[in-house]
């Protein structure tokens, strides 16, 4: 009878095949994000929610869950098959980090920016100080703000 190993112990190559799944289905919620991003608040609601899992699973494989680094996983200056598949293993799981820190970055930038353009048709459509509809009224059923001292 052979002992299960701990689910804190990982076999470097296993661990390092978990990262790649772990940080590509980050990069695939965050495109699905970016892509209903003009939908409604439920779906980007969603979306978020779903981010916000896939990036707790990938804090599972780091060192918050007692399992080591990516530096700790794998020797550059090893040699041999196992040491040449985790510096490879370890490329990708560098270039999807990239690619999430990059992808985070234009997402988070483009929601600012909605954000900003929905305040702006918010004022406009409530009347916001010194925006005043036809009959010079702020908002429904108010009348203009006197301006200035008489």
């Amino acid at each position: 009878m052979t002992a299960d190993k701990p689910s804190n112990t990982l076999d470097p190559i296993e661990h390092l095949h978990a990262l790649i799944r772990a940080t590509a289905d980050v990069l695939n919620q965050i495109e699905q994000l970016d892509a209903c991003r003009f939908g409604p608040a439920e779906i980007v609601e969603a979306g978020v929610a779903d981010l916000h899992e896939s990036l707790h699973a990938l804090d599972q494989l780091g060192p918050k869950a007692g399992l080591p680094s990516l530096r700790a996983l794998h020797d550059p200056n090893a040699s041999g098959p196992d040491a040449d598949l985790a510096n490879t293993l370890a490329a990708k799981v560098r270039l999807n980090l990239k690619r999430i820190r990059e992808g985070s970055s234009a997402l988070s930038l483009e929601m600012r920016r909605l954000l900003t353009d929905t305040r702006d048709v918010v004022s406009m459509a409530t009347g916001s100080a010194g925006t005043y509809d036809m009959q010079g009224r702020t908002t429904s059923g108010q009348v203009r703000r006197t301006r200035g001292v008489v």
